[in-house]
């Protein structure tokens, strides 16, 4: 029932469906007069995805493919005479059809085409036809999905990437959370510190999945793509730093100096705001430990390291401020 509403991505997605179908289906029976017209609906179901960028590339994936195939197709039954060896190219179509179906979608409808019209013209029809109608057939239905995706109830990315790029910043303060507990010399198992490096690198490879995605998208949709590119570099960075630093820190016999606790306080500080700047509402969670008062002699390499993670993460608090 949480779905049933339209701000859910699957309930429009269902609906834009729907609606196509019902277009393709209208012009199928009232228009074009074609004897497998049902290949509009089932090019439209087959391309149309919840996102713009993932519908676009299924659009020219679909219609290079069919045009390249239905060359190909074309071309060796005109020029093949043997049915024996047009049969046993079909196989070798029918297996490269099914063979690349989860591996590339260009590949596997240039196999797919030349498969369905030597099938055809083992049936006695005129494969001419069947060509010009299947190309007529995927070209309306491509343009259907196109218009459908553009048009009706779009989905861009600029409205979820807000999200991810509040994953990644959380995961990385829980990061730097991890490293003030090791500077402190607090037990941190090996599966917990673990566990927190996989959520950043999961949050980070989404922001840049979303930040691909946009960029397919028109260039009037795209907000803040250059900002967005710049905090996804700024975060790889950031997570290989403490990642080198968390390391650093491990091989110190002793407690390091309270110094650095207080540098490595500034650059979670600096992350806290972006959040609360990206989501006022966002919880977060605060350390109540204190630290221990330490002196002593401080690392040049710590140092340095410190001084290049909190001048990152004041780059990040900078960029959030910016686009917000």
């Amino acid at each position: 029932m949480n779905n049933l509403n339209m701000h859910s991505s699957a309930f429009r997605h269902a609906l834009r469906v729907m609606i196509t179908c019902i277009a393709g289906y209208i012009l199928a029976k009232m228009i074009f007069t074609g004897h497998h017209s049902y290949w509009i609906l089932m090019t439209i179901i087959i391309i149309l995805k919840p996102a713009y960028s993932l519908t676009k590339e299924k659009n020219i994936d679909r219609l290079l493919g069919t045009i390249g195939g239905g060359i190909i197709g074309l071309l060796l039954l005109l020029f093949i005479k043997n049915e024996i060896a047009i049969f046993s190219l079909m196989v070798v179509c029918m297996l490269g059809t099914y063979t690349f179906v989860r591996m590339n979608y260009v590949v596997m409808v240039i196999f797919l085409t030349p498969y369905v019209l030597m099938l055809f013209h083992f049936l006695n029809m005129d494969i001419v036809d069947i060509a010009g109608e299947r190309l007529v057939d995927t070209l309306i239905a491509c343009v259907l999905a196109w218009i459908a995706m553009r048009f009706l109830f779009p989905s861009w990315e600029r409205s979820t990437i807000r999200k991810n790029m509040l994953n990644v910043l959380e995961a990385n303060l829980k990061y730097l959370n991890k490293l003030a507990a090791a500077m402190r010399k607090n037990n941190i198992s090996a599966v917990e510190y673990k566990l927190v490096r996989k959520e950043v690198f999961v949050s980070t490879a989404n922001l840049s999945a979303a930040l691909h995605r946009m960029q397919s998208e028109p260039r009037s949709k795209q907000q803040h793509r250059v900002e967005i590119y710049e905090l996804v570099v700024l975060n790889h960075v950031l997570s290989s730093n403490i990642a080198s630093l968390y390391h650093s820190v491990e091989a110190e016999p002793s407690p390091l100096p309270s110094s650095y606790l207080i540098k490595l306080g500034r650059c979670i500080s600096y992350l806290k705001e972006a959040i609360l700047k990206i989501s006022p509402e966002a919880t977060i969670e605060e350390d109540a430990e204190k630290s221990p008062s330490v002196k002593g002699e401080e690392n040049e390499s710590i140092s340095r390291q410190l001084e290049f993670i909190q001048k990152i993460c004041a780059d990040i608090r900078k960029i959030v401020f910016k686009m917000a």
